[in-house]
């Protein structure tokens, strides 16, 4: 790995790098003010009131509306800390560290040390992740998860991987429970370095909590839910005769719904009017897919509108700009990424088998969010491989250039 001299000191680049991340970051955090509102106000009074109580409850009753990871994860900081916004938002910034760490890590191993030092660059300076850190959202959790799930995957000794793996996929999937689904796809597409044995130790993991979670929603809520009581009513709102292919739970969607029946009650009922509906309109349900795939990708600054709708301290002349800018490298890193697929297919002899664990979770991710909704937040944990594909594709061009010269 190249190294920059100091005197007697070597500094790695990809720790400067990792380090420049984190000061960006903490700058961020200590000037930036943001008011938790929406999904952010829930997460943040349920882990308030988790870390007080010991009970995952909402108006003071029992609820698993939302999956418990993200307000679990701030509740142990908040009891350790206390319960203000800012120490949810040092908490993001520990998570954020190790996005940096892990893309860099898996970067090296699937790609090379240059890929993995400019992937590092991007997510470091990267604007709607930074702008994340200020937001009380669920998005830096996933991520931080998901990829150390890969990392320890592809990193760690044969004995220990895939339980390590299993750990950080368990936490992953009670803040996004689709992601349960990622182990079985990967053995299917990626049989040779995903075994059925190594699969199973993962599954083991995941379920042995996940069972002990459905069982206390059975005692206490009623029905035996292995994640949350919110997968139906999500399921309504893309799948409904309003549905525009993105978030909207008000008006006519929201009278579907009987509101005087319990919280697990709504999430069956609004299940099964999903269900109804899809196999009721099938073709409709189907020319709703570009829809719902525009609204994942359409923003590249959704963090930055959440910091608005939070009530943010950013002068309004500065937050125009640094929206712009994060929209502005959202779009270029995006379409280098979907020129870089699409040029490492049309090689005679792609190098597939180190892309295919990334193409494997954004593809899933693609089928998820075309069933459900897509939402801007949502395309967020695909970022880290959308820059390697990027530069991938921008070493290569590169490399063609001075041949062509």
């Amino acid at each position: 790995m190249p190294v920059l001299v100091y005197k007697k000191w070597q500094i790695p680049p990809a720790a400067m790098l990792l380090a420049l991340g984190a000061i960006l970051r903490l700058i961020w955090i200590l000037l930036v003010e943001a008011e938790p509102v929406s999904d952010a106000l829930w997460y943040h009074e349920a882990a308030r009131d988790l870390a007080k109580t010991g009970s995952y409850q909402k108006n003071d009753a029992p609820t698993a509306f939302f999956p418990i990871g993200y307000p679990a994860f701030l509740a142990a900081f908040y009891f350790l800390f206390g319960s203000e916004p800012m120490v949810g938002q040092f908490a993001n910034l520990l998570l954020s560290i190790l996005i940096l760490f892990f893309s860099y890590q898996l970067a090296q191993k699937w790609f090379s040390e240059r890929i993995a030092l400019g992937s590092l660059f991007l997510l470091a300076i990267y604007p709607n992740y930074i702008a994340y850190c200020s937001l009380l959202l669920n998005e830096l959790l996933f991520t931080a998860m998901l990829l150390g799930g890969f990392w320890a995957y592809e990193k760690l000794h044969e004995r220990w991987k895939a339980w390590s793996s299993g750990l950080f996929w368990l936490i992953a999937c009670h803040v996004k429970p689709w992601l349960i689904l990622l182990p079985a796809a990967l053995r299917f597409f990626h049989s040779r370095k995903y075994s059925w044995g190594n699969v199973g130790k993962i599954y083991v993991i995941i379920l042995l909590f996940t069972s002990l979670w459905a069982w206390r929603n059975a005692q206490v809520m009623g029905d035996a839910a292995p994640f949350s009581t919110n997968g139906g009513i999500n399921l309504l709102i893309g799948n409904n005769p309003y549905a525009s292919g993105t978030y909207t739970f008000e008006g006519e969607v929201a009278a579907m719904l009987d509101s005087t029946l319990s919280e697990t009650e709504r999430n069956k009922e609004a299940n099964a009017l999903a269900l109804s509906y899809l196999s009721r309109h099938p073709g409709k349900s189907l020319k709703r897919i570009p829809q719902k795939l525009y609204y994942l990708f359409h923003h590249g600054n959704e963090g930055f509108y959440w910091l608005k709708m939070g009530h943010t301290n950013m002068p309004a002349g500065l937050w125009r700009a640094a929206s712009l800018s994060a929209q502005l490298l959202y779009f270029v890193i995006l379409g280098l990424c979907a020129m870089g697929i699409i040029w490492h297919f049309l090689q005679k002899n792609p190098p597939a088998y180190s892309l295919r664990s990334a193409l494997i979770f954004c593809g899933l991710s693609l089928l998820v969010y075309s069933i459900f909704f897509g939402y801007s937040r949502y395309h967020f944990p695909m970022i880290p491989f959308v820059c390697m594909f990027a530069l991938t594709f921008l070493k290569a061009f590169i490399s063609l250039f001075k041949n062509f010269q």
